[in-house]
C-alpha cells in the first residue's frame, strides 16, 4: 500500500469597494476502498467562473454531481465483477471510463441546478491515484501537474482548453507572451457551457509507475498566477520531506500579485511505497 501526505489550501479574493467576496471555488479530497483491494484516492477542484453568474453554486454541484456518479459507478463495477477477485489495479482503461461519465453527470449537475436565465459555469480537474497508477482528466483551465521525483521532471498532464492555447498551437505566439495572458482567461469548454458533454470534450489520460517522492498538484488558475512550468519545478524542488505545505502557501503568494482571483490547490505526495 502507497502512503502519502495531502495538503489542502483556499483563499477567497480580496473583496472590492469592502464589499462581502464569495470563494466561487469548491475542491474535495475523498479515498475509497472495497473488500479488500487497494485504496482509491480522488483530488477533486472546480473553479466557479466569476465572469458569470452564481460561480461558486456551479462549482459546488460539479464537485457532489461527480463524486456521486464517481462513487455509484466505482459501486456498480466492482458489483459486476467477482468482489473477491477484481482489483482496480488492473484496469486503468475501466476506471477512466468511470471518471468521464462523472464529468458528464457533474455537467448534467450544473446545468439542471442553474437559474435558467442566468449564464454559469464552472471548470473542474480531478486526479484518481490506484495504486502504482493515476488517471487525470479536466474540463476547462484549471492546471493539473505531475512531478516525478526520479529524474525529478514537471508534466502539464491537463489541457488547458482556452483560446490562448489554441493560438499557442497554431503557432500565433509564444506561451507565456503577453498575448498568451490576454487570452488566458477566455475558456472554450467548461462545465455549464452546453447540456451535455462528449468524450472528446472530457481531457483524460493514465499514468504509471506512481513512485515514493511523486506529486501532484493540481489547482484553480488564480492559485497558479503567472508562475512558468520550471519555476513551478524549482519550487517543488527546494521543499524538504514533510515541509510540501510550504509550496502552495509560496504559490499563492507570488499568484497574488499577478491576478486578484480565488486560489484554491492541493497538493498530493507518495510518502513510502
Amino acid at each position: 500500500m502507497k502512503e502519502y501526505r495531502i495538503y489542502m489550501k483556499t483563499n477567497g479574493a480580496k473583496p472590492k469597494n469592502h464589499r462581502i467576496r464569495v470563494n466561487e471555488d469548491r475542491f474535495l479530497f475523498s479515498e475509497y476502498r472495497f473488500m479488500e483491494d487497494i485504496n482509491i484516492k480522488v483530488l477533486v477542484v472546480a473553479d466557479g467562473m466569476g465572469g458569470m453568474q452564481d460561480g461558486d453554486k456551479a462549482a459546488g454541484n460539479a464537485v457532489r454531481g461527480f463524486s456521486r456518479t464517481f462513487y455509484d459507478k466505482l459501486v456498480g463495477l466492482y458489483m459486476e465483477n467477482d468482489v473477491n477477485m477484481f482489483s482496480i489495479s488492473c484496469f486503468a482503461e475501466k476506471l477512466c471510463v468511470i471518471v468521464k461519465e462523472a464529468f458528464k453527470a457533474a455537467n448534467d449537475d450544473v446545468c439542471k441546478k442553474a437559474d435558467a436565465i442566468k449564464p454559469t459555469g464552472t471548470t473542474c480537474s480531478v486526479v484518481c491515484i490506484a495504486g502504482g497508477y493515476a488517471v487525470a482528466a479536466n474540463v476547462g483551465d484549471s492546471p493539473i501537474y505531475y512531478y516525478h521525483a526520479q529524474p525529478r521532471e514537471l508534466r502539464l498532464i491537463s489541457k488547458l482548453q482556452t483560446e490562448a492555447e489554441l493560438d499557442v498551437e497554431a503557432g500565433r505566439y509564444e506561451r507565456y507572451s503577453p498575448e498568451y495572458y490576454a487570452n488566458s482567461n477566455v475558456l472554450y469548454q467548461s462545465l455549464g457551457a452546453y447540456s451535455s458533454l462528449d468524450d472528446e470534450d472530457i481531457f483524460c489520460c493514465v499514468l504509471g509507475k506512481i513512485c515514493c517522492g511523486d506529486m501532484f498538484l493540481l489547482g484553480t488558475d488564480g492559485a497558479f498566477g503567472r508562475w512558468e512550468k520550471h519555476e513551478i519545478l524549482e519550487l517543488l524542488d527546494s521543499c524538504g520531506e514533510g515541509k510540501e505545505g510550504d509550496v502552495l502557501s509560496k504559490l499563492f503568494e507570488r499568484a497574488r500579485e499577478d491576478t486578484n482571483d480565488d486560489q484554491t490547490a492541493i497538493l498530493y505526495v507518495v510518502s513510502k511505497e
